[in-house]
């Protein structure tokens, strides 16, 4: 073979592959024009609607094909209309809602006029999140059978049973589950986390033998707080009313105490602070606190409280309880306002909370001259001022705890019916042993009667 014509193969491949790569590239620059031209597609949507309708912070995530220009919240439309904010960062951009969705409803995401970093042309994203119909779970004592945990929607009359255990304490609703505090035969404490869908519960680590209460979870449902007590040596136990905390993503790590540096560690109230790694806190001797989790040490004091009502799902507010009445405190600021005042038809203002969307809803207690209690009502006071009553609660019954939907379309109100008569049971958190709870719709809708109390709305204890 002579050297010209070996020459010439090499050349005449080398024009090939030179022609092939130029052809390529040209497809993937057209392409890449192709794409700035007809502005970016969304490629992926990222939504949760159980959390959303859940809990505030939930986000709906677009990814579009190329990277993005900033958007603004104007651009953004959410309808039916609820508070959100807006970030964008690389090829996504992101739809946080400032509130928790309503339950059962269908809500539009709409972005216009979203644009490459790379380009003019403008493309409209849009997608829909249906959150799921109202779905609770209740806890119902037995004296005759084993305790149950429930599930109930409200669309019928059907009650499953999700977990039974001779003694159930208290539960809470997590993503991973029902995070359950139960009571063995030698009266100390066991956690589980209980999966609704049948699966095989998962026992929780705990301090060591001794007694659980005010068992509590964050807003995303992640970490577990509760309170622990050991046994009394000879009268007084070493750990009394202590904070611990662990995690429903590792229940068999071993749970840490909370660090309280120079405060009284003995807690009678606490609740988690929605978006905050802290926890609100009133002492014995009934110190308000605000503490951080991780890096402990001194807490900041907010002056004094009898009881935590309500730390609010959309901004860090909390409802307290004084001697005075029911207080709003700035956790930012430490600033207090009173949130309710003697009423000259109700009464005097016993606690209160935040209603998302609604305004404050505030139970009222009336005094005759005898110095008995002559009426017991619910009231929602809008921004306005206007009020709306609620429910009027018979006085031969005690309302033991007031907790809305996390929606705001709801108010749960348990009550003991002839407290007079109905005798209190033996547990660790002692209720009497008839309760129902009475949901009360805030918009179209009749009342529901269900038996039993700690609906899982309800983000702390009955009190």
């Amino acid at each position: 073979m002579s050297t010209e014509s070996s020459v010439r193969r090499r050349w005449s491949f080398l024009a090939v592959f030179v022609a092939s790569v130029g052809a390529l590239l040209l497809v993937a620059v057209l392409g890449a024009g192709a794409s700035v031209a007809q502005g970016p597609r969304v490629t992926a949507v990222l939504a949760d609607p159980v959390a959303a309708a859940g809990t505030s912070g939930s986000r709906v995530i677009f990814t579009a094909n190329q990277p993005l220009a900033a958007v603004d919240a104007e651009q953004v439309t959410v309808d039916p209309i609820v508070p959100f904010t807006v970030d964008t960062s690389g090829r996504s951009v992101g739809v946080r809602f400032s509130e928790p969705l309503a339950d059962g409803s269908r809500y539009t995401i709409t972005i216009d006029g979203v644009s490459g970093l790379s380009g003019t042309a403008t493309s409209r994203f849009e997608t829909v999140v249906d959150t799921p119909p109202v779905e609770v779970y209740m806890l119902e004592r037995s004296d005759s059978e084993d305790d149950r945990i429930y599930r109930a929607g409200f669309e019928d009359d059907e009650r499953v049973t999700v977990f039974e255990h001779p003694r159930i304490e208290d539960f809470r609703q997590s993503p991973r589950g029902l995070v359950v505090s139960t009571t063995n035969d030698q009266g100390d404490s066991d956690l589980f986390i209980v999966p609704v869908d049948g699966r095989e519960a998962v026992e929780v680590k705990l301090p060591g033998v001794g007694r659980l209460s005010r068992l509590q979870l964050s807003d995303s449902g992640d970490r577990i707080a509760y309170t622990w007590t050991d046994p009394a040596i000879e009268g007084l136990p070493a750990r009394d009313s202590v904070v611990y905390l662990s995690s429903t993503a590792s229940p068999e790590a071993t749970p840490s105490r909370l660090d309280l540096g120079g405060a009284d560690p003995r807690i009678d109230d606490f609740r988690f602070v929605q978006g905050t790694r802290s926890l609100l806190l009133i002492t014995r001797g009934k110190d308000l606190l605000l503490a951080d989790t991780v890096t402990g040490g001194e807490p900041t004091r907010l002056g004094q409280a009898t009881l935590i009502d309500e730390v609010a799902r959309d901004e860090p507010i909390a409802v307290v309880r004084t001697e005075e009445g029911p207080e709003e405190v700035d956790l930012r600021t430490g600033d207090r306002t009173p949130l309710a005042v003697d009423h000259p038809e109700y009464g005097r203002p016993f606690a209160a909370e935040k209603v998302v969307g609604r305004g404050i809803l505030s139970t009222y207690l009336a005094i005759d001259e005898g110095g008995s209690l002559s009426r017991q009502t619910l009231v929602l006071a809008n921004g306005s001022g206007s009020e709306r009553l609620v429910a009027d609660v018979p006085v031969s019954d005690a309302v033991i705890q007031v907790c809305a939907a996390p929606s705001g379309r709801f108010v749960a109100v348990t009550v003991a019916p002839d407290i007079a008569t109905n005798t209190v049971d033996d547990a660790v958190l002692a209720m009497p042993r008839e309760m129902v709870t009475r949901v009360i719709p805030l918009e179209d809708g009749d009342p529901r009667e269900l038996p039993g109390f700690a609906i899982s709305w309800c983000r702390g204890p009955a009190s």
